[in-house]
């Protein structure tokens, strides 16, 4: 049994989270699985948001060493994590139709200092987008997210997967940067 993120965040100790992470890692090389659809990045902006024990609680740069922490423990096992759920994914009421809307620099330096720490600093080989909308544009659609910030701004050459079902439109996911589309029939 393993530790959710926010029992890591308040544990203030990355080099813990990071072998919780090579745990994580090992047990899915052992069952198979190359591939972990996780950690979950998400910070708390709700407590009543549904998913408040998934999330790395509401401080960004705790959220950042953490969870990034569990990255490098992950992939030092071979198992590829997925860096979820890019960006902007504070409430499950409402999740497919939520429309944040947020300046670059806070979607950049605030609400992404998790992500791109993941990517920069952790090495992240997946990044998963979330159900919501960004400034009016679904995050799987979203090509200032995808392309602009995550692959262009801070340098990802990796994949993204879309979360189940989060994608409406195949061909302007493909358009905006979505590699993968998961449980979606578009």
């Amino acid at each position: 049994s393993f530790p959710v993120s926010i029992g890591m965040a308040a544990t203030w100790d990355p080099e813990l989270s990071r072998r919780v992470g090579a745990a994580l890692g090992k047990e899915f090389r052992g069952k198979g699985k190359h591939q972990a659809l996780g950690p979950s990045m998400d910070l708390d902006r709700d407590p009543r948001n549904g998913r408040s024990p998934e999330t790395g609680g509401e401080d960004p740069f705790l959220c950042a060493q953490i969870t990034t922490a569990v990255i490098k423990g992950m992939q030092s096992t071979g198992c590829i994590a997925t860096a979820k759920h890019y960006n902007c994914n504070h409430r499950e009421n409402g999740r497919e139709t939520n429309n944040i809307i947020i300046s670059q620099r806070l979607l950049m330096d605030q609400a992404g200092l998790q992500f791109r720490t993941a990517v920069q600093e952790g090495g992240t080989f997946s990044v998963m987008n979330a159900y919501n909308l960004v400034n009016g544009v679904k995050s799987a659609h979203n090509r200032n997210l995808l392309t602009d910030i995550l692959r262009t701004s801070w340098g990802f050459p990796f994949y993204v997967v879309s979360d189940w079902g989060a994608v409406w439109n195949a061909e302007n996911a493909i358009e905006a940067g979505t590699d993968v589309c998961m449980g979606s029939d578009q």
